[in-house]
């Protein structure tokens, strides 16, 4: 029987709600900035698309400068002057995790992982906010222990924040399965420490020429361990 489960966090517990782009868009508008849904969510894509690379997960710095930059391309979408107050408002509200929801079956399934007998904790490329994220939203309680990659100084795929996942959890790799959305960070990373990976596809597939075990849902797992 698998002793431990290891999850991801963003793409596989929780969610932007709708989308990331609707999220910002009901922001705004909140914020007195006469925008509509469509364009919102053509402003939020373009400046994605502009915005080089991914945000920092170990250097909190670099991820808050990575974070700001972004908000400033969109505010210069909407014609509004990329330092304006609202840019720090927008990274604030990112911070606080109040555009992240899990999906309708998350806390259901688990609620029978527990109750099946597995332990369970969380491996995640994230920054110092993650605990509190998880207490807003309910989930914090179902975890044994949070290893976040700002935290440890070492992010997914590297082996080593999965090698510390495993001596926290003082469980064998092979004892272990860790759930995630991201074929390069969950899948090899786990592979790389000799733990189970599954990838939860809800939302993009295996890429080409690759093979893992899938999910389409979380309540998925359920079926596949026991």
């Amino acid at each position: 029987m698998t002793s431990f489960l290891f999850f991801d966090v963003g793409g596989t517990l929780l969610h932007f709600s709708p989308s990331h782009a609707e999220a910002v868009g009901r922001t705004l508008r909140e914020l007195g900035v006469d925008v509509s849904p469509e364009r919102a969510t053509e402003a939020v894509r373009t400046a994605r698309r502009s915005h080089d690379g991914r945000p920092n997960p170990v250097d909190l710095d670099a991820n808050r400068v990575w974070w700001l930059g972004l908000f400033e391309r969109m505010l210069a979408q909407f014609g509004l002057d990329p330092l304006d107050p609202i840019r720090d408002e927008l990274y604030e509200r990112h911070r606080s995790g109040e555009w992240l929801h899990p999906a309708d079956d998350t806390i259901s399934t688990l609620d029978r992982l527990a109750g099946r007998g597995h332990r369970l904790a969380i491996i995640s490329n994230w920054d110092d906010t993650l605990d509190a994220i998880l207490e807003r939203r309910d989930l914090r309680r179902y975890f044994d222990f949070v290893v976040a990659s700002a935290q440890l100084g070492s992010a997914k795929p590297d082996r080593r924040i999965f090698e510390t996942a495993l001596r926290l959890a003082d469980v064998r790799p092979d004892a272990a399965v860790h759930v995630g959305d991201e074929y390069d960070a969950d899948v090899r990373g786990a592979r790389g420490a000799g733990i189970r990976p599954i990838l939860l596809v809800s939302h993009r597939a295996v890429p080409a020429g690759e093979s893992a075990e899938t999910i389409e849902s979380l309540e998925g797992l359920l079926d596949i361990v026991r």
